[in-house]
């Protein structure tokens, strides 16, 4: 039988690509045996051997005749180093259940099908550059340390069905020319599919997954050419600049997810799954909240995407256009003020902010504003995650407008209470905005303090309230008069006529006893007549009437700004 090198292997040699030390058996590749050195290497042969066939052609009777010698005690075909850099595998070459120690696949070519199923991998195995001609299985397959398909072209579809990758795995650049399974795989440290290229999720396999990651997922710039749902259990998943030609459904649990500068052409829904996986048992591996927490959603078109029970306490909007467009559903959740009573540095008294859902990158302007870079304070404006701030951080003009398009978009889903929320912070960002006129900020800054935007029904009753008392207060001491105004009538002789003419005394203003029980009712009678805009009738001094006028202008005007909170808060869209 004659062993020969394959082109490839000659191009492989003239780049430098595979040239190196020889670790084969006595130094020399199989392709450079003849007919009759062949028989006596085969001879040789037993479990755990080197075999060195780069740039052969393996074809089915030769790696029978392998096979059949390396079988150890239990059963299994055992390989130390196997180098088959460039080689030429063709069909029915069968590699399912080897235990390899050192293999190296780069550059490879598989003519025919590929089965590696419940294959172990020792010690690392690369198959950068490799071809898979037809269907590759990997199924069971087991993954010790660094493995490599950088590069790699599966032409057909490829399984990873239960397989395990114990470390870092890398499908950087590869192409997924046909159908890919990961289907229950595990990965116990990081995989990247950086740059990879996909194209088939349909029929009995639709998608990637469910499988799990201990690591990171890197789908960094990968391409999706068709529909794709990826069902995954993972820590950190990165579709940063990635593509999605088709639609796309991502399901996760457990992951901080990035999607900045995704290129969306259809419908993309990221989900958090709220139970495991078929297949995965994922109980308290990766923590407590199996929701997705998502961080960045800068540079994507809104208009295709859809965000189920989302974190999004961390996420950047900014730099994100048709925001209005965006579907928020389930309970998304956004970051919140500090809570409790706060007292910032520069200030006399403490202050409580109010509750309510903020974007993260508010948060990061007020922290910023209040405390020099790398100073944390507890109960300060930080990031939720305690993450660093970014490079260049939004200003109030842009977090107003971001504010205004996420308030569109609730109220377009007829979720009127949670776009209140959003509306306070689009006037927080105008009224601290710096190009505005002051007039207008002066103007929202009384709107604010009185009544929280019109949002906030217990400030608004709570001045109110303090309004009455006041009046109640001045009307007593300064309003009502000492005594109620006397009426007489005269009789006057005027223009030889005689005239009935009734007058009435001035009230005076009293001088003692201003606090009494019937003054303080009659002052209680006025101050409520003027919250409803009505006059009491009651006989006031002339500091009076000017307190009752002002009262009556005051007061219904800040009853219908609680009424209006009130509204905003239990109103649900028609």
């Amino acid at each position: 039988m004659s062993l020969r090198r394959t082109a490839d292997w000659a191009a492989c040699v003239e780049s430098n690509e595979c040239q190196g030390v020889q670790i084969s058996d006595q130094g020399r590749c199989w392709a450079h045996l003849d007919s009759t050195e062949l028989p006596r290497k085969l001879a040789n042969l037993h479990p755990g051997t080197n075999i060195d066939l780069r740039g052969v052609e393996v074809t089915q009777g030769l790696w029978s005749r392998i096979r059949e010698r390396i079988i150890d005690a239990d059963g299994r075909p055992h390989l130390g180093v196997a180098r088959l850099e460039a080689a030429v595998i063709h069909g029915g070459v069968q590699l399912r259940n080897i235990t390899f120690e050192y293999p190296t696949f780069h550059l490879t070519s598989f003519i025919g099908e590929a089965d590696f199923c419940g294959s172990i991998f020792m010690n690392g195995v690369s198959f950068n550059s490799a071809r898979f001609e037809r269907y590759a299985n990997f199924s069971s397959s087991t993954f010790r340390t660094l493995t490599e398909f950088e590069n790699v072209v599966f032409g057909e579809s490829v399984s990873f069905y239960e397989a395990s990758f114990r470390c870092r795995t890398s499908f950087r650049n590869a192409n997924f020319e046909g159908l890919l399974s990961l289907t229950g795989a595990s990965f116990l440290d990081n995989v990247s599919f950086f740059r990879a290229s996909f194209s088939q999720f349909e029929g009995s396999l639709p998608g990637l997954g469910p499988f799990a990651c201990a690591g990171s997922i890197d789908f960094r710039e990968a391409k999706f050419r068709e529909s794709v749902r990826i069902s995954a259990v993972a820590p950190y998943v990165d579709f940063e600049r990635a593509s999605f030609t088709g639609t796309a459904t991502i399901q996760l649990r457990y992951a901080t997810v990035s999607l900045s500068d995704v290129s969306l052409n259809q419908p993309f829904a990221l989900v958090s799954e709220p139970h495991p996986f078929p297949y995965l048992s994922d109980d308290g591996i990766y923590g407590d909240d199996e929701r997705i927490r998502l961080t960045s959603i800068e540079g994507v078109d809104a208009t295709f995407l859809s965000l189920a029970s989302i974190d999004l306490s961390d996420c950047k909007f900014t730099g994100s256009y048709h925001l209005d467009l965006i579907s928020l559903e389930g309970q998304c959740s956004f970051s919140s003020p500090p809570i409790g009573w706060i007292r910032e540095s520069g200030q006399i008294l403490p202050l409580r902010w109010t509750r309510r859902s903020i974007l993260a990158e508010e948060r990061e302007w007020r922290s910023r504003r209040r405390y020099p870079a790398g100073m944390r304070r507890h109960g300060s404006w930080v990031t939720s995650s305690g993450s660093a701030w970014s490079s260049s951080p939004s200003s109030p003009d842009h977090l107003a407008v971001t504010y205004r398009m996420l308030r569109k978009s609730f109220e377009d889903s007829k979720d009127e209470p949670g776009a209140a929320d959003f509306y306070y912070g689009e006037m927080e960002m105008r009224r601290n905005s710096q190009i505005i006129s002051r007039g207008e900020r002066w103007l929202l800054h009384a709107y604010w303090v009185l009544s929280g935007y019109g949002l906030r029904a217990s400030r608004a009753l709570g001045w109110l309230t303090i309004s009455m008392i006041a009046t109640i207060l001045l009307m007593t001491a300064y309003g009502i008069p000492k005594e109620s105004p006397r009426q007489e009538i005269l009789r006057e002789k005027v223009n030889g006529a005689w005239k009935t003419v009734i007058e009435k005394t001035d009230p005076e203003n009293p001088t003692e006893r201003r606090f009494t029980g019937k003054r303080l009712e009659k002052s209680l009678s006025v101050t409520l007549n003027s919250v409803i805009f009505r006059s009491s009738g009651q006989d006031l001094t002339t500091a009076g009437t000017y307190i009752e006028m002002a009262s009556r202008f005051s007061e219904p005007v800040l009853l219908g700004l609680g009424a209006l909170a009130i509204r905003s808060r239990v109103k649900r869209g028609s």
